[in-house]
């Protein structure tokens, strides 16, 4: 399912509580096609470093429109990809599709393992179980 309108753009510019992320939602958008980057970032310089790391790893991976997608996503979620810590943020998620113009970002107040992944849908698991806890 395409994400609706009205979900297309969610940026908060301060810690989130991980049960105030709309996860229902989040887990409809789908596509057949890998199209989705999702990106969690915990402390934050070695989480840079695996992120640049992972990020290099896809792009070698891919080809064709889903690397066209992956470079305009991941362009598109520079700044909060790159950008510094909140204060009192410990980690964030974002979830990105040039191709859908989504963009969803989450200073959170917990950290949470890095992880770079692209797939035909945002991967929640992570958040999932932060909520669980």
């Amino acid at each position: 399912m395409k994400p609706p309108e009205s979900f297309l753009k969610v940026i908060r510019r301060e810690p989130t509580p991980v049960t105030a992320i709309d996860l229902k939602t989040l887990s409809e958008v789908y596509d057949e096609r890998e199209i989705y980057l999702s990106i969690y970032v915990g402390d934050y310089d070695p989480s840079i470093r695996h992120i640049r790391k992972r990020l290099s790893t896809i792009m070698d991976a891919v080809e064709g429109k889903v690397k066209e997608n992956l470079i305009e996503s991941v362009e598109m979620a520079k700044e909060y990809i790159y950008g510094r810590p909140l204060p009192r943020e410990r980690g964030r998620a974002i979830f990105v599709s040039a191709e859908e113009s989504l963009l969803h970002v989450y200073p959170l107040a917990v950290e949470v393992e890095p992880m770079v992944v692209l797939d035909t849908s945002p991967f929640l698991l992570p958040l999932a179980k932060l909520r669980d806890d």
